[in-house]
């Protein structure tokens, strides 16, 4: 990658961004101190990083010194980026813009077909940066979570789901993703909703859905054992509120103190959870966003 003059204050030098490096691992480890971020804070995270074929991380560098970062991952043909991240003395710059072009570049010669990102709701600046990119919004992803109480393992709260079976059932279900872009959220990653995933989940006993099958739930285990994660995806406020239930039922059965629900819906979501107190009083929201090559 080139170098890139910013003309910025007299005592800037030019810009160098470019793959990160071993030789980059003390640098990288004080920017993400800096700036309270947690990917980068251990040398084992860094190198794990480097290690990956499917991952790219990119960073700018001014006079030695990490001022800036993105990372790029590929599954199969989905590109996914992280939000940029800039020291406070270069931002408004241009130098986030230069971070996604340079990770998008990377992706679409590494085969990507479509990139996507997510993105805090409040944070307008990389909003903004992206929507200049032409990524569009998709969805929003509700991520409240809930303390599970004694109450929570009565058998109604998982009268009406029941275990799926049957592969076949992938058309229907993929149909009922359409807002995620065909993803589902599984221990925090947005990941793509295949056959083979289907088939997987079936295996593992962690995909269930109601009667009449318009309302599922994926659940999966979270680093920390206290931990369950559920991905919802329905379409009513009834139905998210009962599934709310359930995914707390299922927690406590498997003895975790916390439950955390992921939703592919829009603001009905939040107000199926809320309806069940389930979560914050203003629950935690992110805007997914893609954009086609």
């Amino acid at each position: 990658m080139s170098v890139i003059n910013y003309n910025m204050v007299e005592s800037f030098d030019a810009i160098d961004i470019r793959a990160g490096t071993e030789e980059d691992t003390h640098a990288i480890i004080q920017f993400a101190s800096m700036l309270n971020e947690d990917p980068f804070i251990s040398k084992e995270k860094w190198y794990k990083t480097l290690e990956t074929p499917t991952t790219f991380p990119v960073i700018a560098v001014n006079k030695n010194k990490i001022i800036g970062k993105i990372q790029a991952t590929i599954i199969d043909t989905i590109g996914w980026l992280e939000p940029a991240t800039v020291s406070p003395e270069f931002r408004k710059l241009g130098l986030s813009h230069s971070l996604v072009k340079s990770a998008m570049d990377w992706l679409i010669e590494n085969g990507a077909k479509s990139i996507r990102t997510t993105i805090d709701s409040d944070n307008l600046i990389g909003r903004k940066i992206v929507e200049r990119h032409n990524f569009i919004p998709n969805f929003l992803s509700i991520n409240p979570s809930t303390k599970i109480s004694t109450n929570d393992n009565l058998p109604e709260f998982t009268n009406d789901f029941a275990k799926v079976l049957d592969e076949t059932m992938y058309p229907h279900f993929k149909s009922m993703l359409k807002f995620t872009s065909y993803n589902i959220m599984i221990d925090g990653h947005w990941v793509p909703f295949t056959q083979p995933l289907l088939n997987q989940l079936i295996d593992n006993n962690q995909i269930y859905t109601n009667i009449d099958q318009s309302t599922l739930i994926i659940i999966s285990k979270h680093a920390l054992p206290s931990e369950i994660h559920g991905f919802i995806s329905s379409n009513t406020i009834e139905n998210y509120s009962s599934a709310s239930l359930a995914l707390k039922g299922y927690a406590s059965r498997d003895l975790a103190t916390i439950a955390v629900a992921h939703s592919s819906s829009h603001r009905e979501a939040m107000l199926g959870f809320a309806k069940q107190n389930f979560g914050w009083g203003q629950p935690h929201t992110v805007i997914m966003y893609s954009k086609e090559i």
